[in-house]
C-alpha cells in the first residue's frame, strides 16, 4: 500500500516555515503528523537530518521545495517535546524516532500474549519480535531498543519482568518471560527456548529477569 501525502505536502509554503507564531503551529503540528505518519508506513526508527533531508518526506521534487536542515531540527524537536522523538548526539544530526511510544507497544505485546493464551510462557526477545508466531502482528520486526523500552514499559506496570543472563565471558543477554503472578515471590517458567538473542545461543533462564502477567503482582 503506498503512502498517502497529505494535501499540505504540494503546496510550497508548507516547506517554509511561517512567522506567524498561529501558522507556525499548525505548521508544526502538520510536519510533525507527516514525519511520524512517514516513519510508521515505512517502520522506520532512526534518521540522519541530513539524510532527512534528501528523503521523499522532506524533499517534494515535484513542487521542487525542499525543507531546510534548520527547519527539520525545529520539527524534530517539537517531535521530541511530545515524547516521539530523542536525540542521539549533541549536535542534534541523529535521532530516534517513537511513532508509537514504549507503553503502546508493550500494550499491544500483552495483548497479543493474553489474546493467545501464551501467559506463563518464555519468550527470547528474537522470538517476540522476529519469531514465526508474532508474524503479521503489528510489532513484528520491532527493533531491540524499541522492544526492551517496550518491556521495561510493561514492568513498570507490574505486567512484565526481564531476564537477564550471563554467558560467562561478561556478556549478557535478554529473555521475556510471560507469566501470570501468584501470591508468592515464585515464578514457574512453563516454556524455555534455546534461541539466539544478540547472536549468541540463549541459556534457558534460571530466574530473575523479564515476565509479562495478566495483573500486577501481589506481596
Amino acid at each position: 500500500m503506498s503512502f498517502e501525502w497529505p494535501w499540505q505536502y504540494n503546496f510550497p509554503p508548507f516547506f517554509t516555515l511561517q512567522p506567524n507564531v498561529d501558522t507556525r503551529q499548525k505548521q508544526l503540528a502538520a510536519w510533525c503528523s507527516l514525519a511520524l505518519s512517514y516513519c510508521r508506513h515505512h517502520k522506520l526508527y532512526t534518521l540522519d537530518v541530513m539524510e532527512a533531508q534528501e528523503s521523499p518526506v522532506f524533499n517534494n521534487k515535484k513542487v521542487e521545495r525542499k525543507l531546510s536542515v534548520e527547519a527539520i531540527q525545529v520539527v524534530f524537536e517539537e517531535l521530541r517535546k511530545k515524547g516521539n522523538l530523542e536525540w542521539l548526539d549533541k549536535n542534534k544530526s541523529r535521532c530516534l524516532v517513537m511513532w508509537r511510544r514504549p507503553e503502546e507497544w508493550g500494550k499491544l505485546i500483552h495483548q497479543w500474549v493474553s489474546r493467545n493464551g501464551m501467559v506463563n510462557s518464555v519468550f527470547t526477545l528474537y522470538e517476540l519480535s522476529n519469531g514465526d508466531d508474532t508474524e503479521g502482528e503489528e510489532f513484528h520486526g520491532l527493533e531491540d531498543w524499541m522492544l526492551l523500552r517496550s518491556l521495561q514499559a510493561l514492568q513498570a506496570d507490574g505486567k512484565a519482568e526481564i531476564i537477564t543472563m550471563d554467558d560467562g565471558r561478561g556478556s549478557s543477554s535478554s529473555d521475556a518471560v510471560l507469566e501470570s503472578h501468584t501470591h508468592t515471590h515464585t515464578h514457574t517458567h512453563t516454556r524455555a527456548r534455546a534461541h539466539s538473542v544478540w547472536g549468541r545461543p540463549a541459556t534457558p533462564p534460571r530466574g530473575g529477569g523479564h515476565v509479562f502477567s495478566q495483573d500486577a503482582p501481589e506481596y
